[in-house]
């Protein structure tokens, strides 16, 4: 026998504290074995190169990326942010090093990093470096300064038809800063420069905003009459971060209001300069901010106004609390909301029953009491969230990978209405629809919505195309 291979299969019942260096190749390793002496002739000493080949027990061979139930995190690692900073992801996430992973946590930790509008996809990943348990956060970033369309259109009312453009930064510095100017016209005409700080880059605790506006719009007066409104101010704010998604805001604002009407202002001579304090407390605890599936919403905002001419003062108070329940496929998403008014209230500061709230139909506004309504939307998927990139395109490739997109059906059902002191609620409003929205990157979510209230025609719906956010 000149030559001798050696097939050996081997068995480990604990890991091998230091591993050799191996070559995978599905199951087998194969390991370079040194020089083997298997015999010897009188002048001749026989030596032999061989690959053992071994199969070894499945835990052994998994054992370098075995990935435990509900390890440990050894670190947390952040890749694929050009722009962001490590800081601002990290601090979106709940889970930190030392703490159990689970997959449920994983997720919540990846909604709540989608939430922060930043990027097109974010992806965690669960991995194993050296046997130590390593949450690997991968991102990818959209082009952050971009225009947008201000669009407004209404199949009824084609006269109230609002187009602009607007230009902004929302990730200066790589802190979320938004930085931006908005200009459109139509039925309403506008101009607005604004800064701010969403996600508190000052110490991770504090966020200032700031914003100058020029408002032009057509109301009706007192009297039922037509006519244009001009509003002129300056707003600045300070927020307090109490915790993911929850903090407390101050604010003050100085406001120029101007009309034709002689009924529309309380100073004479049509003007009104009014100075504004505001207090807001928001809690968001939705799982994902743009299209939530679980969680709640709560926001309490208080107001006090006065008027600088004439001895003045109105207070006006909002809450507005939102649930949502998945009941896969189907989500419900339910809102109350209310406004409340105290002294009276200038013709501008109005408590009204817009299409905000109820969807089809004429809006309403009261002077003082109390305004209350409520929607109920029933969401279902169409077309399930998927991610497409567009690597052929030289210069912008980069910002065109994993562009999201999603159509999600809705039907929705809305009421309001209002009171005060002496008639008590009345003037019940009502309005039920269907429609769908989009999840389109660079937009956020599109809406196309056909309402109608008990009174309208099937055939003369109204219609709303918007975009934003869904409540």
């Amino acid at each position: 026998m000149d030559s001798a291979i050696f097939i050996i299969r081997m068995n480990f019942p604990k890991p091998i504290s230091k591993p050799l260096r191996t070559i995978s190749c599905s199951s087998w390793y194969i390991f370079p074995f040194a020089t083997l002496k298997l015999y010897q002739f009188s002048n001749f000493i026989a030596l032999l190169l061989s690959f053992i080949f071994i199969s070894c027990n499945p835990a052994l061979s998994e054992e370098k990326n075995k990935i435990q139930t509900n390890p440990i995190i050894y670190a947390i690692e952040v890749s694929g942010n050009r722009v962001t900073s490590n800081e601002l992801i990290l601090r979106q996430m709940k889970l930190k090093p030392g703490m159990t992973a689970t997959q449920k946590a994983l997720e919540n930790d990846r909604l709540n990093i989608a939430s922060l509008g930043l990027f097109n996809r974010v992806e965690i990943i669960l991995a194993s470096d050296e046997g130590r348990s390593v949450v690997q956060v991968i991102v990818n970033e959209p082009f952050y300064i971009y225009p947008y369309i201000i669009a407004s259109y209404e199949l009824s009312n084609p006269d109230h038809t609002v187009l602009g453009l607007g230009v902004y930064h929302y990730n200066f510095r790589g802190q979320g800063l938004k930085l931006g100017i908005a200009g459109w016209g139509g039925y309403k005409r506008g101009l607005i420069l604004f800064h701010e700080d969403t996600w508190f880059s000052i110490n991770g605790k504090y966020g200032l905003a700031g914003k100058a506006y020029y408002l032009d719009s057509e109301i009706t007066d007192p009297l039922g009459r037509n006519v244009r409104r001009e509003n002129t101010g300056v707003r600045l704010s300070i927020k307090r971060r109490l915790g993911l998604r929850h903090y407390i805001k101050l604010g003050c604002e100085w406001e120029v209001i101007t009309s034709e009407s002689q009924f529309y202002t309380l100073t004479s001579g049509n003007m009104d300069r009014v100075v504004s304090f505001i207090i807001e407390h928001k809690n968001d605890q939705r799982d994902y901010r743009y299209y939530p599936t679980k969680g709640h919403y709560i926001l309490i905002n208080a107001e006090a106004n006065r008027l600088v001419d004439i001895p003045h003062d109105f207070y006006r108070e909002l809450i507005d609390v939102r649930c949502y329940r998945k009941f896969d496929p189907i989500i419900i998403a339910a809102r109350a909301w209310g406004e409340f008014g105290q002294h009276t209230l200038p013709f501008y500061q109005w408590l009204s029953v817009g299409r905000s709230m109820v969807r089809a139909g004429e809006p309403f506004s009261n002077p003082n009491g109390i305004v209350l309504g409520g929607t109920m939307e029933f969401r279902f998927p169409i077309i399930r969230e998927r991610y497409f990139s567009y690597e052929k395109v030289a210069i912008a490739a980069q910002y065109l990978r994993n562009l999201r997109f999603s159509l999600e059906g809705v039907i929705f059902g809305d009421r309001g209405f209002y009171a005060n002191t002496r008639s008590g609620f009345r003037n019940d409003f009502r309005a039920y629809g269907c429609g769908f929205q989009v999840q389109l990157s660079y937009i956020n979510i599109f809406h196309v919505l056909v309402g109608w209230t008990p009174s309208s025609k099937f055939m003369e719906p109204s219609i709303t195309i918007s975009n934003g956010v869904t409540f």
